[in-house]
């Protein structure tokens, strides 16, 4: 597997003979590919009380989270701008069908099936893939947009092959250990076709943020819960910081 590293932090993985993807300054690595160890967590994001376990996982269920996603997370957030018009330029270079794991309500997937693509969307949350169904059905695209529920790590789609599979939005990154992004990395090379492109968005990790005190990315979010119509403001309360393994947990109300 060779792995092209790009500046503008996403990453296009090319399994195959070709790099199809050079974005600024790149280096080139190499991975190796070892079975899953360990099985989903459906804990892995999720919001709570102070002092207190996680309640219930962010995409677990119609959560005040899920029902308001969209009105948090649309085109005009500065990190996920313009990304749709990426992933459909690598969907006319690849040719074929798009596989977009973490496809969530289909923020990116429908502005893609817009443009006369087939997209076959993954996701682990039944809730969010149930928003992207209407939000299909009511922009007559279901016929275009094929919804899996599936964790990322083990799905299996027999005999389909993809010339692009996507990971927007830093999905990937819900994988915290090497074990569970390797198994994720040998699903998603099991279903491209020879050649295919895989592209990955990830954030640049800041290690400032794992020092005491430090405050989140984001401390507070605003949006409307799309079921009452209501404005919902989301408080980061507070983090649980692993040193060891350098992973920060926030916890929100």
């Amino acid at each position: 597997m060779s792995i092209l590293y790009v500046i503008n932090r996403i990453i296009t993985c090319c399994l195959g003979a070709r790099i199809a993807l050079s974005l600024g300054t790149t280096t080139t690595a190499t991975m190796v590919v070892k079975p899953p160890a360990t099985r989903y967590d459906p804990n892995i994001m999720g919001s709570t009380l102070p002092g207190k376990q996680p309640s219930q996982p962010f995409y677990e269920g119609t959560t005040l989270h899920v029902r308001s996603y969209d009105s948090i997370n649309n085109d005009d957030r500065p990190v996920i701008r313009g990304d749709a018009r990426f992933y459909l330029d690598l969907a006319r270079r690849s040719g074929g069908e798009v596989l977009e794991v973490g496809v969530g309500t289909g923020r990116v997937a429908l502005q893609l099936v817009d443009t006369g693509l087939q997209v076959t969307g993954l996701d682990a949350s039944a809730a969010m893939l149930a928003i992207a169904a209407e939000k299909a059905a009511t922009r007559s695209l279901s016929d275009q947009l094929h919804l899996k529920l599936a964790d990322m790590r083990s799905f299996d789609l027999p005999e389909h092959r993809f010339g692009l599979v996507i990971v927007p939005f830093r999905a990937f990154q819900v994988l915290l250990n090497p074990e569970d992004q390797l198994a994720a990395l040998t699903s998603f090379h099991r279903h491209l076709k020879p050649g295919g492109i895989l592209s990955l968005h990830l954030f640049d990790p800041d290690l400032r943020f794992l020092l005491p005190g430090s405050k989140g990315p984001v401390e507070r979010q605003d949006g409307v819960d799309r079921q009452t119509g209501r404005r919902v403001e989301g408080v980061r309360e507070r983090d649980q910081i692993d040193h060891v393994m350098q992973v920060r947990r926030d916890f929100w109300r």
